[in-house]
């Protein structure tokens, strides 16, 4: 594992968590918020296990690799695959683009992990991902794509991380309390 980073892409829903977008079921994996075009990379040497076409369904477009210590790493909701089945990849090796397919609210990369055939947390390979998920594809992505980025009740804006967009947040909401006083206010000083 990888020393901690700043994170490029911010986790919009974690391991576990059950929500509304997922009919209350248990989330198997967890989402980076990664604009639609992303370079994603394998985190990990192993062979290519298997390419999925869901459709607009479960986790849409994705692969499936199985690492060299027996572990599965799926990656879903992509917009190009670039690998095969088969195919023996390296650490960092190009897979494809991210994107919105699948039963999906937005631009996002569902990253989960299967160890002996049960899907456990992999919030520790985070940094790796975070590492490993490359820059934007100008030519497959649009200004218009970030009205598209997932965005859950966990969620802040993509590009902030979790601080800027606590602080963001503290400033509009006391605008907002600064103006709903001013208005309050003058009602009172009309009437009185």
């Amino acid at each position: 594992m990888r020393t901690t980073t700043p994170m490029k892409f911010r986790i919009s829903s974690e391991y576990g968590t059950m929500e509304e977008i997922r009919d209350g079921r248990f989330h198997n994996g967890i989402d980076l918020a990664v604009p639609k075009g992303t370079e994603l990379h394998s985190i990990t040497s192993g062979t290519v296990e298997r390419i999925v076409n869901h459709g607009t369904e479960n986790i849409g477009k994705g692969v499936i690799i199985r690492t060299e210590q027996g572990d599965l790493h799926v990656y879903g909701h992509m917009d190009n695959i670039s690998v095969h089945k088969g195919d023996v990849i390296q650490a960092g090796d190009f897979i494809g683009l991210s994107g919105n397919s699948g039963h999906s609210t937005g631009a996002h990369l569902h990253f989960g992990l299967i160890k002996e055939g049960n899907f456990v947390d992999p919030s520790n390979l985070v940094a790796d991902l975070q590492h490993y998920t490359g820059t934007i594809n100008q030519h497959a992505f649009s200004l218009n794509d970030l009205s598209n980025v997932a965005i859950t009740k966990q969620s802040t804006l993509p590009f902030f991380d979790n601080t800027t967009s606590i602080i963001l947040f503290s400033f509009v909401v006391g605008a907002l309390v600064i103006v709903d006083y001013i208005l309050n206010r003058r009602e009172i000083k009309s009437y009185g």
